[in-house]
C-alpha cells in the first residue's frame, strides 16, 4: 500500500472496501498511539519508560479545555 493507495481510497471509499483482505498491518509508530509516536529514541528506552512516558502525555494535552 502506497501514499497513492490512500489517497485513492479516500477519494472512492466504495472502490477501497474489498472483502478479500484477512489481516491489517499496523504502521509501528502507531501501536501505542500518538503520544508514544512522538518518543524520542524510543529503541534506546526501557519499554516501562516509554509506556510511562506516553500516560503523562495524555494528562498534558488538551490542557486548555480542561482549566
Amino acid at each position: 500500500m502506497t501514499i497513492n493507495d490512500l489517497v485513492q481510497a479516500r477519494l472512492n471509499p466504495e472502490e477501497a472496501y474489498s472483502d478479500t483482505y484477512t489481516h491489517c498491518e499496523i504502521h509501528p509508530s502507531l501501536i501505542l498511539g500518538v503520544c508514544a509516536s512522538i518518543i524520542p529514541f524510543p529503541d534506546h528506552n526501557q519499554s516501562p519508560r516509554n509506556t510511562y512516558q506516553s500516560a503523562m502525555g495524555i494528562y498534558v494535552t488538551n490542557y486548555q479545555l480542561r482549566m
